[in-house]
């Protein structure tokens, strides 16, 4: 498992429809093709993933939780195994975002745009 990843902080906009967009929850993986399993389910905290997709020549297998109010905040925790591994240090990765609500865009910002740590936007909807 990798360890020692120094956090990154991206802060985005969003709205309903961006929200939906992103979302996986209610989300087939399997039936789209990319996925050989998949499956999303409620806990009493919030939701646990897991899956097994097939990404080019590597097999990704996944398993995770999401968990918090997810109106104001969430925490999503998941490890993923890729086989045949590129590096040892993508054998298993521990990912973990916590994510909060900060309040309105900002004027000069519309849903979908991320701004990454460097300060750098990324729109990613016209």
């Amino acid at each position: 498992m990798t360890t020692g990843a120094k956090p990154q902080v991206i802060r985005m906009c969003t709205d309903a429809a961006t929200e939906k967009a992103n979302s996986a929850v209610g989300t087939d993986l399997s039936a789209l093709g990319k996925c050989s399993q998949s499956t999303i389910s409620r806990t009493p905290a919030g939701w646990s993933f897991a899956s097994t997709c097939k990404v080019g020549s590597f097999t990704t297998s996944s398993t995770g939780t999401a968990t918090g109010d997810f109106s104001t905040r969430y925490r999503v925790e998941s490890v993923t195994k890729m086989t045949p591994a590129p590096t040892p240090a993508l054998a298993q990765t521990h990912m973990v975002i916590e994510a909060k609500w900060a309040g309105p865009c900002p004027a000069d910002r519309k849903p979908g745009d991320m701004v990454m740590g460097n300060g750098m936007v990324m729109r990613m909807k016209k």
